[in-house]
């Protein structure tokens, strides 16, 4: 039993260890459009309509952000250098575009880069409502 969940977790850490693993490539082989997102405020079920795959960006065991760093200052989160690092070094080149949200000036500076450095095929940027008011609810 102890060996069955030893193999369990080190299934699960094989899909984490790199952006693009083979679940994702599965589904892009299938037809699925991957969609990349940054933050807990992007409506990933809207991402989720097919053939739409929503892919929640990392950067999993980041060395450094050599390059990132020309473009974004040090005091920007190391998440948002990160994710712009891998990016810059090709690394999500499988995906098919990019959807941020406006809820903090790291995530906008990010968008802002990849649109200029990379000039991903689709890219949104979404402001969220903060508030459950009608005006809220209507922006």
């Amino acid at each position: 039993m102890a060996q069955e969940q030893h193999a369990d977790i080190r299934l699960f850490d094989l899909l984490l260890e790199e952006p693009c693993n083979r679940l994702i490539e599965d589904a892009i082989d299938s037809g699925r459009i991957p969609i990349g997102y940054t933050c807990s405020y992007v409506p990933h079920v809207l991402l989720s309509i097919p053939p739409l795959l929503p892919v929640r960006v990392r950067a999993p065991e980041a060395r450094g952000t050599e390059l990132a760093d020309i473009y974004m200052s040090n005091l920007t989160c190391s998440y948002t250098r990160s994710i712009l690092e891998f990016a810059m070094d090709y690394r999500y080149d499988f995906l098919a575009g990019w959807v941020h949200t406006a809820g903090c000036d790291h995530l906008r500076r990010l968008n802002d880069n990849l649109e200029y450095l990379l000039a991903p095929q689709f890219s949104h940027i979404m402001d969220v409502p903060h508030r459950t008011t009608a005006e809220g609810v209507t922006h």
